[in-house]
């Protein structure tokens, strides 16, 4: 999908700018290298982002059920006579 829309914006930026078929295809086509290499770095970027935000989200929940199993348990003991 990247390839297509970066192929058909530079594609038509270049006839726009009346160069030969031939120049416009080939750039074109380095467009569309283009936009898919950005595009595969950005989606990477995006899913490690969600991917590290579950992992924080997990952790924070861990440890909020630890606090709240500890203060359970300590409410269920009776307290100590000094």
């Amino acid at each position: 999908m990247a390839a297509l829309v970066g192929f058909v914006i530079v594609f038509a930026l270049s006839l726009a700018r009346e160069n030969p078929l031939s120049t416009s295809l080939i750039r074109g086509l380095i467009g569309a290298l283009a936009f898919v290499i950005i595009y595969r770095w950005w989606i990477r970027k995006v899913f490690t982002e969600l991917h590290h935000s579950m992992y924080e989200q997990s952790q924070a929940e861990m440890r909020a059920n630890e606090a709240r199993a500890a203060e359970a348990q300590a409410s269920a003991q009776p307290p100590t006579a000094a």
